[in-house]
């Protein structure tokens, strides 16, 4: 056996298969085995390998072990006199293998090995090729200053910024993304650390790979796609905190004298800053859109009582009291609480949720309104004109935003998208089929193979600008994996890129390597998969255990078992359960939820059960309202004393 590909899977299920399809078409020519270790995947990877690559050898954990561990764990079963250890969301060229073994062959001081990789909008990723992170290294990457020269010895040290990404070079650090070695080399150094549990493994492997006397490679004649992110989802804190804790054990194993202390010092100081700086970042980005609602709304009603105070009490300072702030104050709460459980915040929304949001805030407020003492109202014209005044400005405030950024008069995304899907009729079709499906604004365009050679690049570029092609969808079944990268290559930063599984199952892409990856699939598209169905759920639950626990002294005599229902009423509460989930034996594949009290399918009421099980649960899943949830509840009333 010549070589073993080591690919460690964590929930990236349609990013893994088409690196398993690119992959089986490398080692199509040389003696080679697969092995995937999944480490406690949620979504069906386990079952997609079973079904579609039985040929590939399977270690399914039942933890997630960490990418150092897992990647042992492969190591240990793999037969060949190479390895490779892999990422999931990778594509490799069809010689890319050969290509490294033939290096191998003819470099004997060759240690290990890497190559250059492009990101899923098709730059360069200059973790390609990376120097070892001593004091200076770390501040120049932690301080950003390496942005600032880029080619730079002294400033890019981290990512040898003065070396050229198109030459072969001897190198100090390689990417665990693509690290490709001798399987008896691996073995003796022992392989990955243990002690990292997610990012700096493969700094510390290839420093001792450097201590044993063996030369890392930077080997450019081939290049990989990786979709960067995919399969870790870095994010904000937990990130950082992982990342620079890495570095943190790496310089206490390999750094010794005074340095060590001062430079973990320096490290520990750098997260804490980092950490700080990321998690204010973060929450401005996230909080901008409600921040700027907030300011609008304060400004609006305030112009509002004064020119009402003035219009109708004959001075315009009539309304200033603590009662008019409190009020505005618990309006403008209500109203952003409504937009955010109505997803206006999310990526997705369109004018209904602007509307149904609009709504029940009024509803609301005017709720809480008639429930306040009459010294702490105001005036309930204020929430009348206010509640008119929501309605102008979130139309226009979103209409105005999407004219200045994306150049149309649009609301949310109800926007058609021009997309180009290059493959044949079939593949075409079933681009289509998932767009129609997903209900994706997206009017996809056809182009058969045949013209990505024959159209010349400015021809290309050309047929993109009049078609305002902002998307191209590349069909894996019809198209080499080194054509598909070097298409992605040649308009990298100009349109996004999708590859479409040769199975059909998914649309993936990723339009840098700082955001998470765009996915279609069908069963993404489950209501209970998106964050503002599952939010509902959430607020759902809460608020039906607070209507009980109001009520309990009177509810607990219909129940046999009044200590259960008062659990379940607190495990609710505390988001250990929840009221309604599927509570089926069956494998399903259908988006994740905590065990319900109740159950969606009762299978006592029904003579077929199976055939209807199946139906009712995936119904719940992919058209899931909160109206479900208090319809099953009312019905089942009585039973939500259950265990």
């Amino acid at each position: 056996m010549k070589l073993s590909i080591i690919i460690v899977n964590y929930n990236v299920r349609h990013f893994l298969e088409q690196c398993l399809n690119s992959v089986s078409k490398a080692i199509s020519k040389i003696q080679a085995e697969i092995v995937v270790v999944d480490n406690a995947s949620m979504d069906d990877s386990v079952e997609m390998i079973e079904n579609l690559f039985p040929q590939v050898k399977l270690i399914a954990s039942k933890k997630n072990l960490g990418f150092s561990k897992a990647n042992n764990l492969g190591v240990q079963e793999a037969k060949g006199a190479y390895i490779l250890i892999l990422n999931p969301d990778t594509i490799l060229e069809e010689d890319c293998l050969v290509k490294c073994l033939e290096f191998f062959e003819n470099h004997p001081d060759a240690g290990a090995l890497g190559v250059k990789m492009l990101d899923g909008a098709g730059h360069f990723l200059p973790e390609s090729k990376r120097g070892f992170p001593g004091l200076w290294n770390s501040f120049c990457k932690m301080s950003g200053l390496y942005k600032l020269f880029p080619d730079s010895k002294i400033f890019n040290g981290y990512y040898l910024g003065h070396l050229s990404s198109d030459n072969t070079q001897k190198v100090e650090v390689l990417s665990g993304a693509f690290m490709m070695m001798k399987t008896e080399l691996y073995k003796q150094l022992n392989g990955f650390d243990e002690a990292f549990f997610m990012y700096g493994e493969d700094i510390d492997l290839s420093y001792r790979i450097q201590k044993a006397g063996y030369i890392n490679y930077y080997f450019p004649e081939t290049t990989i796609l990786h979709f960067k992110g995919e399969s870790t989802r870095k994010s904000s804190l937990n990130y950082l905190t992982s990342f620079y804790n890495a570095m943190i054990i790496f310089s206490s194993k390999h750094i010794s004298g005074g340095h060590k202390t001062l430079f973990v010092f320096f490290l520990k100081m750098m997260i804490w800053m980092k950490a700080l700086l990321s998690a204010v970042k973060d929450l401005v980005l996230q909080l901008r859109a409600t921040l700027v609602d907030i300011l609008f709304l304060w400004l609006g009603f305030q112009l509002i009582r004064n020119s009402w105070s003035k219009w109708y009490h004959g001075s315009s300072g009539y309304l200033d009291n603590t009662a008019t702030l409190f009020n505005t104050g618990l309006f403008i709460f209500i109203w952003i609480l409504a937009f955010y459980y109505q997803g206006v915040y999310e990526k997705k929304f369109t004018f209904k949720d602007l509307i149904i949001a609009s709504i029940w805030g009024f509803f609301i407020n005017l709720i809480m309104y008639a429930l306040l003492p009459e010294e702490w109202r105001a005036s309930r014209m204020l929430l009348v004109f206010s509640f008119f005044y929501v309605i102008a400005y979130s139309i226009l405030s979103r209409l105005i935003f999407n004219k200045l950024v994306l150049n149309r008069w649009m609301i949310g995304s109800d926007h058609t998208v021009q997309a180009l899907v290059i493959g044949d009729e079939t593949q075409f079709v079933k681009a289509e089929d998932m767009v129609r499906h997903m209900k994706q604004q997206i009017n996809l365009i056809h182009r058969t193979t045949d013209t990505m050679n024959a159209y010349s690049e400015e021809m290309w570029k050309d047929f993109l600008r009049i078609h305002r092609i902002k998307e191209v969808i590349l069909c894996e079944k019809n198209m080499l994996w080194k054509e598909i990268l070097g298409f992605i290559a040649r308009f990298r930063g100009q349109i996004d890129f999708k590859i479409l599984t040769s199975t059909g199952s998914g649309i993936v892409g990723s339009s840098s390597k700082d955001k998470p990856g765009d996915i279609y699939a069908l069963e993404l598209d489950y209501h209970l998969s998106q964050r503002v169905f599952l939010r509902q759920k959430r607020l759902f639950d809460v608020l039906f255990c607070f209507i009980q626990l109001c009520f309990i002294w009177i509810l607990l005599f219909l129940f046999k078992n009044k200590k259960q229902y008062v659990f379940n009423i607190l495990k609710v509460l505390f988001n250990r359960r929840t009221w309604v989930s599927y509570q089926s034996e069956k494998d399903l594949n259908l988006p994740v939820l905590k065990q319900g009290i109740l159950s969606v399918f009762n299978k006592d009421a029904f003579q077929y059960a199976d055939e209807i099980e199946i139906q009712m649960l995936h119904n719940y899943a992919w058209n899931y309202t909160v109206w479900m949830d208090l319809d099953i509840c009312l019905k089942d009333f009585i039973n939500l004393d259950r265990k």
